[in-house]
């Protein structure tokens, strides 16, 4: 059996969908425990209402521990007996759990619904979206990164990258930039759904790259950060203090695909890398 507790905050997770799922194919019995949000909540979601247990009704959770018990053949605990233990660990888990609400409640907990474009709501594995200089550089280095990205991409692939998206490689030249309006819709809903992010900043100018570098964080995605020159002192540290994201300087651009190459996927980990 599978108890899968839902919240405000998670009801619209893509992840709480695929361990559901991944449950009801292996044929294990579910059941939806709502923590703070009724059963109206799950009307247009997947998860089947008529089957949940609101977590504040004692009497309901202490049958769903009766209901496991008589699933799981736990026999050498009786009825009574698990009414009385039962109501003793409820009452006792509320009161461990309600200042932890009540904090999550007060800081406004993060949900990636209400990050642009809300619609947006999933997440592709193994995926990579590349952010580098544009509009800010000279022509002669916009040629050069780009046939530097040529590489690059390939290199992402061979360790595993399955989709690697990234706006320099579909425009040939500075002459055929999209309009803003149009980049900016096009990028984010593109960066929404990649589960990784690769940020290439090798000079120190005015570029979009900072604000696509802010949006990953805070849409929690493993990022990597290469610099050549400097970055604004707080993204410098940022992976000592940040999961998920590692920033690294180096002198040219081919030690970016020689990092990759040695170190591959877990290089987005914010793990240490060679």
């Amino acid at each position: 059996m599978g108890i899968v507790c839902i919240t405000k905050e998670n009801l619209n997770a893509p992840w709480l969908y695929y361990e559901a799922g991944a449950m009801v194919t292996e044929s294990i019995q579910v059941i939806h425990l709502l923590v703070g949000c009724d059963f109206s909540s799950l009307s247009n979601t997947p998860l089947n209402g008529k089957q949940a247990i609101d977590f504040y009704n004692c009497g309901k959770f202490i049958k769903m521990l009766q209901d496991i018990r008589s699933a799981m053949d736990y026999n050498f605990i009786s009825k009574k007996t698990l009414d009385k233990l039962g109501e003793d660990a409820y009452w006792g888990l509320r009161d461990r759990l309600e200042p932890v609400l009540v904090s999550l409640r007060n800081i406004g907990f993060y949900n990636a619904k209400n990050v642009y474009p809300p619609s947006i709501s999933t997440v592709k594995l193994n995926s990579v979206y590349v952010s580098v200089l544009m509009a800010s550089v000279d022509d002669g280095r916009y040629t050069e990164l780009r046939e530097f990205l040529v590489k690059l991409e390939k290199v992402l692939k061979n360790v595993g990258f399955i989709e690697v998206n990234c706006p320099m490689l579909n425009i040939p030249d500075k002459r055929h930039f999209d309009g803003d309006i149009k980049a900016l819709n096009d990028n984010f809903s593109i960066m929404k759904q990649m589960d990784s992010l690769l940020i290439i900043y090798p000079e120190k100018l005015p570029s979009s790259v900072l604000i696509e570098c802010g949006y990953g964080i805070a849409l929690s995605k493993k990022m990597a950060i290469f610099y050549m020159d400097t970055l604004p002192w707080m993204l410098q540290s940022a992976g000592t203090y940040i999961p998920n994201l590692m920033t690294r300087k180096v002198t040219k651009l081919e030690e970016i695909i020689q990092i990759i190459e040695v170190n591959g996927m877990v290089l987005f980990e914010g793990d240490s890398v060679n």
